[in-house]
């Protein structure tokens, strides 16, 4: 098996400096584990840039495991037809729910072949996921497909937006599997980041902290916690702190924060800590009391922070929201608080292709609440009560254990296996007319389009380039440089057809395509003339 995947999504051009974006980390920890525990005999990274790559050999040697290089290989996203057509047992895997453009492009590139697609659900509120989710539907996914669904949320939410779509158009029911697979964590690792950290913790106040990314529109408001704040201080009497601490690049966020611990006084009981490092992480984690996340949004699916919080041994105070009830139980590992909303989204709804997606999301999350009282009631209870603390430490230390990536990874691999067997059985469904390609869509733009019949002249600086003589710069190389070895080229008066350049590619499509390719950049270049119009 041969697991061939896309950096983007996993891994941008920018680094990050903060172990809180979710996605990016879900991502880089998924690569790193399932390069180290996997069963794929090769794992495929489709890269459009030296940048890309260069950041997964830096996520390798953060998680000090270079040695992994040696299952992974790096193809320029070009050659994808070429992988499609060599590699015996291909699984195409996306982090991301969106698998039509995935399969799409397959049945377009392979088109003999069922190859399978698959994608993992990360957050599924944008406008850009749930329109791509009801193009799944139209695309029409075959049964060797699956998005694997991080939670039973996630799975409700993917299952309703497929159905409904299907409802609404007419359209069969998508065969697509749906299995739940949860994220995973390196469970000692923070354990392992030992040194100084630029934090200045308190040794004699206990600590519940908040980790996550500062924004009130797509993460959690705070501020209702903030406010109840002094209730904790009064009732449990040990002068805690509440840490809030993550990434602070919403600075809205922060000014309003800011400015509700000035109007209530908390400076000294609710801290506020940006964009910290690992070793800030693993320091606050080992020094904290309870852990508590109150995600009131449609953003989160999962909670890797929870599951960080669970190995570091911390009983967790958690909405019963989404995803984070699927991570411990209610009484045993901490506890879950109810939360509320009802059905007046249609607004927000309608307004979502108006407005901007971060000001939708706030008009959502400020209609979901969490029970302020049970709340409270639990974070007293945990701080008061040292016994059940501990004792709920300790079951939440037992619990991170199947959350860790060695245990994780093979039920990745069981879908990879299901979706392979179900390639082989060469179920698929009736494929829908495909889009127009975009030199037919925007055919309209230049003034003429390059036709079988174009007749072309290699020009003196093509010739030259051809002879060796020239070594121009190239932003563009691999399959078409080895098209541009094959072409016939004249120098003749009346030079040559589109169609009789192309003589040496057969009937390849894909030939074909790459030697067009090349003769519209030679022409893009100079390198080429045209001698009569099409």
């Amino acid at each position: 098996m041969e697991l061939v995947t896309i950096v983007d999504g996993i891994l941008g051009e920018t680094r990050f400096n903060s172990p809180a974006l979710g996605r990016q980390v879900a991502s880089a920890e998924w690569l790193v584990a399932y390069l180290a525990c996997g069963a794929a005999d090769e794992v495929i990274i489709l890269s459009s840039d030296a940048k890309q790559e260069q950041c997964v050999h830096e996520e390798l040697d953060r998680y000090q495991v270079s040695s992994l290089r040696a299952r992974l290989t790096f193809r320029p996203a070009t050659e994808l037809p070429d992988l499609l057509r060599t590699l015996p047992e291909p699984v195409f895997f996306m982090p991301d729910p969106q698998i039509h453009v995935a399969k799409r492009a397959l049945r377009l590139l392979a088109p003999d072949r069922i190859i399978p697609a698959i994608g993992l659900t990360h957050t599924l509120s944008t406008c850009a996921v749930m329109l791509g989710l009801e193009a799944a539907v139209w695309e029409g996914l075959d049964p060797c497909d699956a998005i694997i669904c991080t939670s039973r949320a996630a799975l409700t939410a993917v299952k309703t937006v497929l159905e409904d779509t299907s409802e609404r158009h007419w359209l069969l029911a998508s065969p697509v599997y749906l299995p739940i697979v949860p994220l995973g964590i390196f469970p000692d690792r923070l354990a392992s980041l030992n040194g100084e950290s630029s934090l200045q913790l308190p040794l004699n106040r206990p600590m519940v902290t908040i980790l996550g990314r500062f924004t009130i529109a797509n993460k959690m408001d705070l501020v209702p916690l903030i406010e109840h704040w002094p209730d904790v201080l009064q009732r449990a009497g040990c002068n805690p702190i509440l840490v809030l601490a993550g990434a602070g690049d919403d600075e809205g966020t922060l000014q309003v924060y800011r400015a509700t611990i000035a109007k209530y006084g908390l400076e000294q009981s609710v801290w506020i800590i940006t964009n910290l490092s690992d070793k800030d992480r693993a320091e606050l984690l080992g020094r904290s009391r309870v852990f508590c996340a109150p995600s009131d949004n449609l953003q989160e699916t999962f909670g890797l922070a929870v599951v960080e919080a669970l190995a570091a041994g911390l009983p967790v105070v958690a909405s019963d929201w989404d995803g984070y009830r699927d991570l411990f139980d209610d009484g045993v590992e901490g506890f879950l608080i109810p939360t509320r909303w009802g059905e007046a989204s249609r607004v927000a709804g309608a307004l979502s292709g108006l407005v901007s997606e971060g000001y939708r999301a706030l008009l959502t999350a400020q209609q979901i609440s969490i029970d302020l009282d049970v709340l409270v009631d639990r974070l007293v209870l945990l701080l008061v009560d040292h016994e059940l603390c501990a004792r709920m430490g300790a079951q939440a230390l037992s619990r991170a254990k199947r959350f860790a990536w060695p245990n994780v990874v093979p039920s990745y691999d069981a879908v990879f296996r299901r979706a392979l067997i179900r390639a082989r059985e060469r179920t698929a469904v009736p494929v829908r007319p495909l889009p127009p390609e975009p030199s037919r869509v925007f055919a309209a733009f230049p003034t003429t389009m390059l036709c079988p019949a174009t007749r072309l002249v290699i020009t003196r600086s093509g010739a030259s380039v051809l002879g060796g003589d020239d070594t121009p710069i190239r932003y563009v190389t691999s399959s078409w440089n080895e098209a541009l070895q094959h072409l016939r080229f004249t120098s003749t008066v009346a030079g040559l057809s589109v169609e009789e350049m192309l003589v040496p590619f057969g009937d390849d499509w894909l030939l074909r395509e790459r030697g067009l390719s090349v003769l519209l950049w030679m022409l893009k270049r100079g390198w080429l003339q045209i001698v009569v119009e099409g």
